[in-house]
């Protein structure tokens, strides 16, 4: 009966004395010394806590930080420049000035320094060192304004009050147990006028409506627009008699492209309108034979752009009409003769180099100097090749196995993928044992 059950089980207890923590990492808190505070004091605003702590690898950036903050070195962020701690005169005079009356709220007065911006913590901080306070308590007589113009006027009787805001002038009300009068419903002569006078702005419905604020006016109108019970109808600008004279002079050959002489009026509101007159565009006339003149002397060195000698006639119109005269412009390639003038005067306008190439036009002359600024990456196609000396293929040749493309630090007029391209060309190729210590 005196064997246990369990007689493979056997526990044993430790003295207290060999007891361990569960985290033995645990350190006691050191006080700091004179020594620590005179350094802290005397290399804090120049290194920071980075430097501190190289001068005190024992101590962490949050012991370091907290001191400091204990020493009255810092107020802000310890991350942030130490030019961002000082106040300047500009944020005093701002911070006197509007924290009695808005409080905290001026944070947002004060200028932005580096990116960066004071806290509120930061401002009650400070407020506190100047010995500002906000607001005094509401007198009697502000009492005495709010009880005479709130329940008429609301929230908007703080204008009547010259140092208080409109949140505290309702915390007030609150307090003193005032409440804004309801607006009275809508009667039936206001929504007729509202229905009648639908399209006119704000500005003029408020004067019909003078018991009405803007914004009731707004909000009634939006709420009668998702019922239903107003629809948004402009008023219609009538029709002049040198309109209608417009549209029947230049209509039937122009179109909807007359548009251009009537700034107010769209071309389908043009349309409309001629077809209410009874004006109709003329049917395409034929090609004369003094255009096709045109077109077999210059559409070959022009290309489409000859269609401005024709004023009746359109870009379209006019490839069309070359497709059916058999007319096409031949791509040909260009000659050392013009690559040349392009080069020397590509600073020119194309209007002014097409002058200077008549078989060129003005799309391929743009089209050409597009294909060279990609090549070189700017205008100067003429610029040559800056090929590489035998003194640079030495110093690759010596540096790149070891170094790799920063070698070229070495060779100032060259740029880390033409390095990469010249040592590829020439066959040299990083050491393996240096490869892996090259930052990508």
């Amino acid at each position: 009966m005196g064997r246990s059950i369990f007689p493979q089980l056997s526990l044993r207890v430790a003295p207290l004395n060999q007891v361990k923590p569960l985290n033995s990492k645990i350190k006691m808190m050191r006080s700091w010394t004179l020594k620590e505070e005179q350094i802290l004091h005397k290399y804090y605003l120049k290194e920071r806590t980075k430097g501190i702590r190289k001068r005190m690898p024992y101590r962490s950036k949050g012991s370091i930080h907290a001191k400091a903050y204990r020493m009255g070195m810092i107020v802000a962020n310890y991350d942030r420049p130490s030019s961002f701690k000082r106040w300047s005169t500009r944020e005093l005079k701002i911070l006197e000035q509007f924290y009695p009356i808005e409080g905290v709220a001026c944070v947002k007065r004060l200028p932005r320094l580096k990116g960066l911006k004071r806290s509120k913590a930061a401002v009650i901080a400070k407020a506190k060192e100047l010995g500002l306070k906000t607001q005094p308590l509401w007198s009697s007589e502000e009492d005495a304004v709010l009880q005479q113009y709130y329940q008429s006027e609301g929230p908007d009787c703080y204008k009547r009050v010259p140092n208080r805001s409109k949140k505290a002038t309702q915390q007030r009300a609150n307090l003193l147990g005032l409440a804004a009068e309801k607006n009275p419903p809508w009667c039936e002569e206001e929504i007729d006028i509202l229905k009648s006078h639908s399209s006119l702005s704000l500005e003029a419905l408020q004067t019909l409506l003078p018991d009405r604020s803007k914004s009731a006016i707004e909000n009634k109108r939006k709420l009668s627009y998702a019922c239903g019970e107003l629809t948004f109808t402009r008023q219609k600008q009538k029709w002049s008699e040198e309109e209608d004279a417009i549209v029947r002079q230049y209509y039937p050959t122009e179109g909807g492209k007359c548009d251009k002489y009537m700034p107010n009026r769209s071309r389908v509101a043009i349309r409309q309108r001629a077809r209410f007159l009874g004006v109709c565009l003329t049917e395409k006339s034929d090609w004369s034979e003094g255009e096709e003149a045109i077109m077999r002397q210059y559409y070959l060195s022009e290309g489409p752009d000859c269609y401005e000698r024709l004023p009746k006639r359109s870009r379209a119109a006019v490839q069309n009409r070359a497709v059916h005269l058999g007319l096409t412009v031949q791509n040909r390639l260009w000659s050392e003769k013009e690559i040349d003038i392009l080069n020397k005067n590509f600073d020119l306008e194309i209007e002014e180099l097409q002058t200077l190439l008549p078989g060129r036009t003005i799309n391929a002359i743009s089209k050409k100097l597009r294909k060279r600024s990609e090549a070189y990456g700017d205008l100067t196609p003429s610029k040559p090749k800056n090929c590489w000396s035998e003194e640079e293929d030495a110093i690759l040749r010596q540096y790149y196995p070891i170094e790799g493309s920063k070698c070229e630090k070495r060779l100032p007029n060259r740029s880390r993928i033409a390095v990469e391209r010249r040592a590829k060309h020439v066959g040299l190729v990083v050491l393996k044992s240096i490869r892996s210590k090259i930052p990508p």
